[in-house]
């Protein structure tokens, strides 16, 4: 398999009601004609006054992605995606095998 980064965006929270972003993944994660790829999404926050809504930013992000390529799957993904908010940052990082791999 492909190297895939294990963090590939980072930004900063703003005070907007809504957060308008697009989401892509590198072409070499969904050849052409191969079976659906499954992915999960992990959502932390932590010290923070935002008021981000944990079932909202998973639901706005979940939409983000490519349905014709990957699936969803909570028990074993493929792909996590993992959202941390920690203050007044946040940040986005794409992880294979994260259940396998967490402590």
């Amino acid at each position: 398999m492909p190297h895939v980064p294990s963090t590939f965006s980072s930004f900063y929270l703003t005070n907007t009601p809504t957060t308008s972003f697009s989401l892509s993944f590198p072409p070499s994660l969904h050849p052409p004609h191969q079976e659906k790829r499954s992915f999960g999404i992990i959502f932390k926050k932590r010290m923070t006054d935002a008021p981000l809504d944990r079932d909202e930013v998973i639901k706005a992000i979940a939409e983000k992605v490519d349905e014709d390529v990957f699936k969803v799957d909570l028990k074993d993904p493929d792909f996590t995606i993992v959202v941390e908010v920690f203050k007044n940052t946040a940040g986005i990082g794409l992880v294979r095998n994260y259940k396998a791999l967490k402590k």
